[in-house]
C-alpha cells in the first residue's frame, strides 16, 4: 500500500493517470479484504464513486468462514459507513461476542435496527442480548428504534421511555417518543411530552433540533419552537436539510409570523430603509453588541437606535460622525422569522442547486409560461409512469416507491382519472378457477389484505363478508400508516377555502378542484377505514423473512412488501386487487387471489346470496377493477338494483363485456342471455340502456366478425317481444361510420365464432401471456 501516497500525489496533476493507478491496485489486491477497505477509502478521498464500488464489492467477496475477524470486522466498519445494514448483518452476525459491549456489536445491533423492514433475526437477537447489554442506553435506542420499524409501537414506546430516563437530554428519544405517538393516533398526548423539556439543555445534532422545534410547535409551545428553529438556522446556515425543516416550520405557523411582522421596528425585527441620497441599510435589530458583517446591529448602533420604533413609510433623522443630517425613511419591516423565510424562499435553489424539496419558479409580469412549462413535464413523467403500469410487470405499490413515494391510493386514483383500470385478473377460466378454490381451501383460516384492496373493500361495504369467510383479517401497519397519512392539515386549508391541482393531461391543462365537500368526503372515508381497522381488523408488526435476498428490501424500503410478509409470517391467505402484487408475493411462497375471487368462491359455497353478490361486483366495477366477470345473472340484478342516481353503475359492469382479449363466444353467450332476460323484465328504461351498452361494447374490437355478432344479436332481440323495435332504435343511434351493417345472409341464432377467428384468438392469448411472463420473471 505504500503507493497510495503517489496516487494522491499524481492525483493533483493528472486525476486520470490516478485512477488508473488506483484501478490497477484494485485488481492487484482483489482477494485481500482489508487492502480492498483502504483503497476503497482512497477513492472516496479522491472522489473516485465507480473504483470505490469496485473496491468495496472485492472486499465483501473476499470475506469467506475462514476469514480472520480482523478483516471481517474491518469490511464491516466500512459497510456500515456506507449503511449497508444487510453486508454488516451478514459479516457479522454469529462472530461477535455479544455478552460484552463493543463497537462491532454495537454496529450489528444498528443494522439489525435501521434494516427496514427488519427481519425476524433482528427480533431474536435483541432478546437474546444479555440483561446488562440490553439495558444499556444505546441498545435500549436501538430495540426501539427496530420495534418502531416492525410496526411493534407498544413495545417501541416502552423502550423510547426507556432510553428517555437513561437519557433525558438526548434529543433522539424524545423525537422517536413524539414519533411513535403520532402513528398511535395519540398526538393529544404531545403537550404532555414537551411541557415540562429544557429546551436549553437538550442535546443533538442541528437537524434533529430542528426536528424538536417542530414538536414543540406541535405541542403547543410555538414561540418556543420558532425561537430555537431559528437560532438553529442562524447557526447552520449551510446545512439545506435545516434549511427546509425550516421553511415547513414557517409555513406552519405563517398566520402568526405575518403577525408579528406588522409591527413597528423593534428587537428581532429586520428592516430596509432608504436614505434621501440613495443609501440603502438593510438590517436586524438583535440584543447585545451585534455583528455588522453579518448586517446585524445592536440597538445602542446609531441608525438601529434612531430607527426603533418607526414603521413602514416613517422617516427620521440621523447625524453622522461628519455633523451631517440623512433622513432615513423606512421601506419594509419584517420578523426575523419572516425574513429567514423570505430569505430562504427567494434564495434556497440559488444556495442549494443540487438539493430537492423546495424549488422556485419565477416569471415576468401577468407571463405564467414558466409555471405551466413545469405542469406540462410533470403531466408528461406521470403519463411515462402509468404506462410503466400499463406495460410492465411493476405492482402499483413497487411503482409507487420507485417513482418517488406517496399513497399507493392516491396513484390508483390518478390511473382512473385517466381511463387506466386496476388490473386485478387476466380473466382466465382456469386462473378463475384456481383463485375461488384456493379461497375456499382458506375459509376460517385467516386473510391478509394489502392497503389498495382493503381501501377498497371498506368502499364496498364487504368487509363484513370476509370476516365471515375467514374470520381475522390483518392489515400491516404500514397499511393504517398510509391511510392515517391522507388526513389533510386543517390549520393550513380552512374549510371555507377551496384549493385544488392543475395538471397536464394528454395535451391539455386541468384543474382538479379540491372543495371544502371533497374535503369532507374524503374525512369521512379515512375515518370510516380507520374504525373499521379498530372494530374488525387486527393491525400487526412486520418482519422479512431471514431467507428474502438483502438486494429486495435494500431496493423496496417504504413496506411495498409488507402484506407479503405479514401473510408469509402467519400462514394466512393474501388478498390483493393487483394481479402483479399477486405475482411478486408468489415469487415469495405466498398464496394470492383477488376479491372477486373470494366473493365468487362464498356464492358457488351457499355463503353469499346473488343480490349480494351483484352488488358486491358491481361496487368493483365501479371502481375500475378490471377484469370483473359477470354472468347473465348478475348483469341483470345490477340493473335492477340501480337507480336514476346510479345508472352509472351499469356503464361500469357493461365495461366487463366485449374486452380486448375477451373469449367472444362466452362473453356473446352472456351478452345474449342477459339481454333476453332483460327484455322478460319489461321496458324499463334501465333495462334498455343496459342493453343498448351491452351490445356496444360486445362489438368495440370486433373486426372481421363483427357482422356476424351483429346479426346474431338482431336476431336474439327480434324474437323477443318489442326487441326488434328496440334494436331498430339503437342502431338508429349508433355512428353511420361503426361499420355495424345488416346487408348479407341471415345470421344463426345461436352464433358462433368461426375456427380461424378462434385459432387465432387462442394463439394471440397464448403468446401475450408468455410475453407478459417472461417480462415479470425471466425467461423459463
Amino acid at each position: 500500500m505504500a503507493s497510495s501516497a503517489s496516487i494522491r500525489k499524481i492525483a493533483l496533476d493528472d486525476p486520470a493517470g490516478a485512477s488508473s493507478d488506483l484501478n490497477d491496485m484494485i485488481a492487484l489486491y482483489k482477494k485481500n479484504g482489508r487492502a480492498s477497505v483502504l483503497l476503497a477509502r482512497l477513492a472516496d478521498e479522491l472522489g473516485l464513486p465507480e473504483a470505490s464500488s469496485r473496491a468495496y464489492g472485492n472486499a465483501l467477496a473476499s470475506i469467506s468462514n475462514n476469514s480472520h475477524i480482523a478483516s471481517r470486522a474491518m469490511v464491516a466498519g466500512y459497510a456500515t459507513r456506507l449503511h449497508d445494514h444487510a453486508a454488516v448483518i451478514r459479516l457479522m452476525d454469529g462472530y461477535v461476542d455479544d455478552n460484552v459491549d463493543s463497537k462491532d456489536l454495537f454496529d450489528l445491533a444498528s443494522a439489525f435496527a435501521y434494516e427496514f423492514p427488519p427481519r425476524a433475526r433482528a427480533v431474536e437477537f435483541f432478546a437474546n442480548l444479555e440483561d446488562s447489554i440490553r439495558n444499556l442506553r444505546q441498545y435500549v435506542m436501538l430495540e426501539g428504534i427496530m420495534n418502531y420499524h416492525r410496526g411493534e409501537l407498544n413495545l417501541a414506546e416502552n423502550r423510547f421511555l426507556k432510553s428517555r430516563e437513561l437519557s433525558p437530554d438526548l434529543i433522539k428519544p424524545i423525537l422517536m417518543h413524539a414519533q411513535t405517538l403520532f402513528r398511535l393516533k395519540r398526538k393529544s398526548e404531545l403537550p404532555a411530552l414537551v411541557a415540562d423539556l429544557d429546551v436549553s439543555s437538550i442535546q443533538g445534532s442541528p437537524r434533529e433540533k430542528m426536528d424538536f422545534a417542530h414538536l414543540l410547535v406541535a405541542g403547543g409551545r410555538a414561540e418556543d419552537g420558532l425561537e430555537l428553529g431559528y437560532a438553529v438556522l442562524d447557526a447552520d446556515r449551510n446545512d439545506p436539510k435545516v434549511a427546509l425543516k425550516w421553511i415547513g416550520l414557517v409555513l406552519s405557523q405563517l398566520k402568526r409570523i405575518h403577525e408579528l411582522s406588522d409591527a413597528a421596528i423593534g428587537m428581532g425585527m429586520w428592516t430596509s430603509l432608504e436614505s434621501d441620497d440613495g443609501q440603502t441599510n438593510q438590517f436586524l435589530v438583535v440584543d447585545g453588541p451585534g455583528d455588522p458583517s453579518e448586517k446585524k446591529f445592536g440597538k445602542g448602533h446609531v441608525v438601529a437606535e434612531a430607527a426603533i420604533g418607526h414603521r413602514v413609510g416613517e422617516s427620521f433623522d440621523v447625524e453622522d460622525r461628519l455633523g451631517r443630517t440623512v433622513r432615513w425613511t423606512v421601506q419594509q419591516v419584517r420578523h426575523k422569522y419572516m425574513h429567514a423565510y423570505a430569505d430562504l424562499t427567494e434564495n434556497f435553489n440559488i444556495r442549494f442547486p443540487d438539493e430537492d424539496g423546495f424549488h422556485v419558479i419565477r416569471t415576468v409580469g401577468d407571463d405564467i409560461g414558466p409555471f405551466l412549462d413545469v405542469m406540462r413535464r410533470q403531466g408528461e413523467r406521470r403519463e411515462r409512469i402509468h404506462e410503466l403500469y400499463t406495460k410492465g410487470p411493476l405492482p402499483i405499490s413497487v411503482l409507487t416507491e420507485f417513482s418517488g413515494g406517496g399513497s399507493v391510493l392516491r396513484f390508483a386514483d390518478s390511473l382512473r382519472v385517466e381511463g387506466i383500470g386496476i388490473e386485478a385478473c387476466e380473466g382466465a377460466l382456469p386462473e378463475r378457477n384456481w383463485a375461488t378454490q384456493t379461497a375456499k381451501a382458506h375459509f376460517g383460516k385467516g386473510v391478509v389484505l394489502d392497503t389498495l384492496t382493503y381501501w377498497a373493500i371498506v368502499g364496498i361495504n364487504g368487509l363484513d363478508v370476509l370476516k365471515d369467510l375467514f374470520g381475522r383479517i390483518l392489515l400491516a401497519r404500514s397499511t393504517a400508516d398510509e391511510i392515517g397519512q391522507l388526513h389533510e392539515d386543517d390549520d393550513l386549508v380552512p374549510e371555507t377555502e377551496h384549493s385544488g391541482s392543475a395538471y397536464f393531461h394528454k395535451g391539455q391543462f386541468h384543474l382538479d378542484e379540491f372543495t371544502p365537500e371533497r374535503a369532507k368526503q374524503l374525512a369521512n372515508a379515512i375515518a370510516m377505514r380507520e374504525d373499521a381497522m379498530q372494530t374488525d381488523c387486527n393491525v400487526v408488526p412486520v418482519h422479512a423473512p431471514d431467507d428474502i435476498d438483502p438486494r429486495l428490501i435494500e431496493t423496496i424500503r417504504n413496506g411495498a412488501l409488507d402484506p407479503i410478509f405479514v401473510s408469509r409470517e402467519h400462514g394466512m391467505l393474501l388478498v390483493s386487487d393487483d394481479k402483479r402484487y399477486r405475482n411478486w408475493a408468489g415469487s415469495l411462497k405466498v398464496r394470492a387471489v383477488w376479491l372477486q375471487a373470494v366473493f365468487l368462491a362464498a356464492k358457488e359455497s351457499g355463503r353469499l346470496d346473488d343480490k349480494v353478490y351483484a352488488r358486491l361486483v358491481g361496487q368493483l366495477a365501479l371502481l375500475r377493477h378490471t377484469s370483473i366477470t359477470c354472468s347473465a345473472g348478475d348483469i341483470v340484478e345490477i340493473v335492477a338494483q340501480a337507480t336514476p342516481e346510479t345508472r352509472y353503475i351499469i356503464d361500469d359492469i357493461a365495461e366487463a363485456i366485449g374486452v380486448e382479449k375477451a373469449d367472444i363466444l362466452s362473453h356473446y353467450r352472456v351478452t345474449t342471455e342477459a339481454v333476453i332476460r332483460l327484455l322478460q323484465t319489461g321496458p324499463t328504461p334501465n333495462a334498455e340502456y343496459a342493453i343498448g351498452l351491452l351490445m356496444r361494447n360486445l362489438l368495440r374490437y370486433r373486426t372481421s366478425d363483427r357482422r356476424q355478432i351483429l346479426k346474431g344479436l338482431k336476431r336474439t332481440l327480434s324474437d323477443q317481444h318489442g326487441g326488434k323495435a328496440l334494436f331498430d332504435r339503437w342502431k338508429k343511434g349508433r355512428s353511420t361510420d361503426d361499420g355495424l351493417e345488416l346487408e348479407g345472409p341471415r345470421a344463426a341464432h345461436a352464433w358462433k365464432p368461426d375456427s380461424g377467428t378462434l385459432s387465432k384468438r387462442n394463439a394471440a392469448v397464448k403468446a401475450r401471456a408468455k410475453k407478459d411472463h417472461r417480462r415479470a420473471f425471466g425467461k423459463r
